[in-house]
């Protein structure tokens, strides 16, 4: 369907509209189609990549010829219609800012973050050096849109924090923009009910998903306090039955109960608390406090296919399993949180041999 859209524009390859109706087609009639994939919202052909990236990171790492076919389309399409070469490298065109405040920017920050990442995937999954290139290049970009204090705007000159700082963090890992711009935002976006955006446009109580976010973040700093705070903070104006809303509005009104970014974002800051990878490292509990004295986790998956369970017992590490599914031997380096480790010996190096598992007991 995407490959349709475009060809009925004047466009070759493949993209992605984002937001569609219930029929998966284009969702927002009053807005012309061509500019929004070239203008306003070419991310969602970037998230698009990065959701396919993530799968394959996390399954057998195998793609079909269908799947080829879609990412050389796709890459098609990003390098006649979403990128430019220059005398610095490969750019990213001039796109609506990221914050939705109407203007057209020069290496708009998530959006060059976001297209980084899906090169760096298509170059990946391909096995094509020619992609990583340009996921490199474009990221260059990037430096002038710093503050002299060291933090991470939304494009060159910004006015405003906007809050974007989490999802750059998120987006550039594991050679994240630096936890500094991160605190930013959250300084800025600070309100007597929670959080916001730094920015006019958006003005609001509190947005929950801003929790998971920093939750994440500071679950890969390792600073286990940040993140629990954050954690603890997930469930707050969420319904009798437990669902998180989009926002809540300046009268006090959540709006959009069950908005699926709450809750995605929210069992991803949960997963990586307990676990995640790290280049070569598999950080366990480097998101949670030993205000949880007595937690556990079962069948976590890793981008490095592990599978791992965590059980705490009286704030101690008592067990860790690793299962290794795939067909080849699998070697990380093992950091766990100090505040669950008193009194226990860790190896820091393991090899988890192909189909087999290995558990780590107090």
């Amino acid at each position: 369907m995407g490959k349709t859209a475009l060809e009925n524009i004047g466009m070759e390859g493949t993209a992605f509209s984002g937001w569609t109706d219930c029929y998966g087609n284009f969702g927002r009639r009053d807005k012309d189609l061509a500019s929004w994939l070239t203008n306003y919202k070419p991310m969602f052909i970037f998230c698009e990549l990065i959701n396919r990236y993530v799968v394959w990171k996390y399954t057998d790492r195998t793609l079909d010829e269908k799947s080829k076919e879609i990412l050389f389309e796709c890459a098609r399409f990003i390098e006649n219609r979403l990128i430019r070469k220059t005398d610095e490298g490969y750019r990213l065109i001039d796109v609506a800012s990221g914050t939705e405040n109407g203007l057209c920017v020069e290496a708009d920050t998530v959006t060059v973050l976001q297209l980084s990442l899906a090169m760096r995937g298509i170059s990946e999954m391909l096995d094509d050096p020619k992609y990583l290139e340009i996921a490199n290049d474009v990221k260059d970009a990037l430096s002038e849109n710093y503050r002299e204090d060291g933090v991470l705007m939304p494009y060159k000159d910004a006015t405003h924090t906007a809050g974007g700082q989490l999802d750059y963090y998120i987006y550039s890992m594991p050679d994240s923009i630096g936890i500094e711009s991160v605190d930013a935002a959250l300084k800025d976006g600070k309100t007597p009910w929670g959080y916001t955006f730094e920015q006019p446009t958006e003005e609001k109580r509190h947005w929950p998903w801003i929790h998971p976010r920093a939750a994440i973040c500071y679950a890969h700093e390792g600073r286990s306090q940040d993140a629990m705070e954050h954690l603890l903070g997930m469930p707050n104006f969420s319904s009798a039955r437990g669902a998180i809303p989009e926002y809540i509005r300046m009268d006090g009104l959540p709006a959009n109960y069950y908005y699926t970014t709450s809750h995605g974002l929210a069992v991803w800051a949960l997963h990586d608390a307990f676990a995640h990878v790290h280049k070569d490292e598999v950080r366990v509990l480097w998101g949670i406090s030993d205000e949880w004295k007595d937690v556990s986790c079962q069948s976590l998956h890793l981008e490095n296919r592990l599978q791992v369970s965590i059980e705490v017992t009286k704030a101690v590490l008592n067990k860790i399993t690793f299962i290794n599914p795939t067909c080849d031997d699998i070697a990380i380096n093992l950091r766990v949180n100090p505040v669950f480790t008193k009194g226990i010996s860790l190896e820091k190096e393991y090899i988890i041999k192909a189909n087999d598992t290995l558990i780590i007991q107090k």
